[in-house]
């Protein structure tokens, strides 16, 4: 089983993704809400988070700044563990382009543009990695 730790603002929304993931994949899931980067670290560690999965939103925690840096710790403390964001396909086009260019970089392992309809597809992409 893959252990995953969602990441994401939303409660329906972290709530679905888990759902999603539990009913579709071979995954062990574990949710935190919060954008503390010292929270999530110390959650990866603790679930031992072979896969996490980043909301960005532009809700504080959550921006793609705040995530980029996130990311550049945990690349340095947690380096076996997979980056994958996901990004409601309706934020803007700078987000976009922004979280397309953390993956042409390396900086992260993949990523998502979805809506709460596409949980099944989000799945998929995790076995794929």
């Amino acid at each position: 089983m893959t252990r995953v730790l969602i990441n994401v603002s939303g409660t329906l929304y972290a709530s679905g993704i888990e759902l999603a993931l539990k009913k579709n994949g071979n995954f062990r899931t574990a949710v935190l809400r919060s954008g503390d980067p010292e929270q999530v670290v110390t959650a990866c560690r603790e679930q031992g988070a072979e896969v996490l999965l980043l909301g960005v939103t532009p809700m504080p925690g959550f921006t793609v700044r705040e995530r980029r840096e996130l990311i550049a710790r945990l690349r340095r403390e947690l380096p076996a563990c997979r980056l994958v964001l996901i990004v409601d396909d309706s934020v803007s086009e700078d987000v976009n382009e922004d979280v397309k260019t953390l993956k042409q970089t390396g900086v992260i392992d993949a990523f998502l543009f979805t809506s709460a309809a596409n949980f099944s597809y989000l799945s998929a992409i995790l076995q794929s990695i």
